[in-house]
């Protein structure tokens, strides 16, 4: 539900309040298995225990292996009140203040097979953010215009994390050590001589994260010239970011009685709820800031450049990088860049373009070139331990980003409108020469500098045609088609081979009547149109399962939508 008022109680003065309440409970989806790398691996200890390991999933067979539900549950409230008091010729002041408070609730079947080996896992995720903003405009229409101000914001998150191992975990993961967990006479750890003591031991971590940031910033755009053909325009923000965290990670139960020798084994199987302490605190100053130049070489083309720097602030790695934390992949993760604290990023982008209209504005062209480059870029890297991965964020080097994006609209007579764009971006690795490698390889680290970026088609393109027209009195029909296609990507960090995502195109269209003078409108719509058989993502080859797994995407999908205006 959202409310929104809007008070103007003099001609200067106004205010707007927008609060919004929103809950949802959804399934959630898990992977399919599209083929065996090690078939000595998971397969064949399911296959020993009677199990079968479906593997032939594939973007149209979305058959999977699961023997529980996966389910989230969101809670969100948000409200906000700005005012806006008109100076007269001395400008604008502008005060914008907002709360937001967010809460998740997830449970996986985290082993994604038949078995009850991690029979609950998911966290309790909660924020509570509070900002405010104070700003002043200069009067509109002068030849130097500005902006200048000040934000301040509060964020508190809490994560809650839980794992715990179900009465078959040693079917699904093999043995983590066999020094802790030695035979048992003839029995073995595949045989099930620990799963008295294994069921039911879970792990439980909480983490709370606090950040205060404070800005101040400028802007201003000069026209230097009387006909307005030249405009310059300039910007700076100054921002300081204090962050702290505080990690704890400890058993929640253990009902079998295992030894500490053995669970601290178990803990690196815990992902985000591992054993371990960890406090942290850092400071983050940064000057970021545009830079622009265009003119208007006719009324209706303008050409343009522009430089501007970003900046993402330091970071930390949630789990312990310390004695406490008895995971071994962490000593991995320190190689690789996985300290506890994270530099911040920092982007320079360059571009410059022209904007036309032409024939009266009933065609719009547009071209854009850009580099940018990212320093110091921040990646969430996973090294295999066991039958998890050891998640951690680095700073993997540089990123570099250099293309082209042309896009065109276009009126046509008749009650056609035609919108399109294509783009091309070579984003490369400047420099990552420390990356994990991909389940494949054995080698220690691998050099990934000029491959391209992971999650970056070089090409997308969009086109949109729609088109409407009177049926009767107040009533106005219309047809809206879109079509959209992407080149090839990989979806893993490791630009693993077994992620590589081919190109694929989406159609969708949709069929509507607008009634009672655009107040009513009723749709029809069919996405995926062409049945296109894609995924979304491929989480690759994992290397204790012997496993590729990944996410198709939606199939055609049917429905109606029934909007009211009043």
């Amino acid at each position: 539900m959202r409310l929104q008022v809007l008070a103007t109680p003099t001609e200067q003065l106004s205010f707007r309040l927008i609060a919004s309440v929103g809950s949802q409970n959804f399934n959630t989806i898990g992977p399919v298995t599209l083929s065996v790398y090690t078939p000595t691996a998971l397969q064949a200890r399911m296959a020993a225990a009677g199990y079968t390991l479906y593997t032939g999933g594939n973007a149209s067979n979305r058959q999977v292996n699961i023997n529980s539900t996966l389910n989230a549950v969101t809670h969100s409230n948000f409200v906000s009140g700005q005012f806006d008091y008109d100076l007269g010729g001395k400008g604008a002041l502008t005060a914008i203040s907002a709360y937001q408070a967010w809460g998740c609730y997830t449970n996986n079947d985290n082993d994604y097979t038949q078995l009850d080996a991690l029979r609950d896992y998911g966290s309790c995720n909660t924020e509570r953010q509070f900002s405010q903003e104070l700003r002043w405009a200069s009067p509109k229409d002068k030849p130097v215009e500005a902006v200048v101000g000040a934000f301040y914001s509060t964020q508190h998150v809490d994560v809650d994390s839980r794992v715990q191992f179900g009465n078959q975990y040693n079917i699904w993961a093999a043995n983590p050590s066999a020094t802790v967990f030695p035979n048992v006479g003839t029995q073995t750890w595949a045989q099930g001589a620990y799963i008295g003591k294994l069921t039911g031991f879970g792990i439980s971590s909480h983490a709370n994260f606090n950040t205060t940031t404070k800005a101040i910033f400028a802007n201003a755009n000069w026209h230097p010239d009387a006909e307005r053909k030249w405009a310059v325009d300039f910007g700076l923000r100054q921002t300081w970011e204090d962050r702290n965290m505080d990690y704890l990670g400890k058993v929640a139960s253990n009902p079998g009685g295992l030894t500490q020798a053995q669970i601290n084994v178990m803990s690196a199987s815990g992902a985000n709820a591992q054993l371990g302490n960890a406090q942290d605190a850092i400071v983050d100053v940064s000057l970021g800031g545009q830079a622009s130049l265009s003119y208007r070489i006719t009324p209706d083309v303008m050409a343009y450049v522009s430089a501007a720097r970003g900046h993402k602030s330091k970071g930390f790695n949630l789990l312990p990088e310390n004695a406490t934390n008895p995971d071994p992949g962490v000593l991995l993760a320190i190689a690789h860049g996985g300290t506890q604290d994270i530099l911040g990023e920092t982007a320079d982008n360059f571009e410059g373009g022209i904007k036309s209209e032409w024939f009266d504005k009933r065609l719009l062209l547009n071209a854009t070139v850009f580099h940018t480059l990212v320093t110091n870029a921040q990646a969430n890297e996973s090294i295999g331990v066991g039958n998890t991965a050891t998640k951690f964020l680095a700073n993997v080097g540089k990123e570099k980003s250099v293309g082209i994006e042309l896009e065109g609209e276009a009126w046509v007579p008749g009650g056609i409108h035609l919108k399109g764009f294509v783009g091309y971006d070579e984003a490369t690795y400047a420099s990552f020469t420390n990356s994990v490698c991909p389940a494949q390889s054995t080698a220690l680290s691998c050099d990934l500098t000029g491959r391209q970026v992971a999650w970056a088609p070089k090409w997308t393109t969009d086109f949109t045609v729609d088109y409407s027209h009177p049926i009767a009195e107040g009533v106005n029909g219309y047809v809206v088609a879109d079509v959209n296609w992407r080149s090839e990507q990989n979806t893993t960090i490791t630009l693993d081979p077994a992620a590589q995502i081919n190109g694929y195109a989406l159609a969708s269209l949709r069929v509507g009547a607008l009634l009672r003078h655009d107040t009513v409108d009723l749709q029809l719509w069919v996405e995926n149109l062409g049945d296109t058989k894609y995924y979304i993502n491929l989480l690759g080859l994992t290397k204790a399962t012997g496993i590729v797994q990944g996410y198709p995407g939606n199939p055609r999908t049917f429905g109606g939508t029934v909007k009211v205006r009043f």
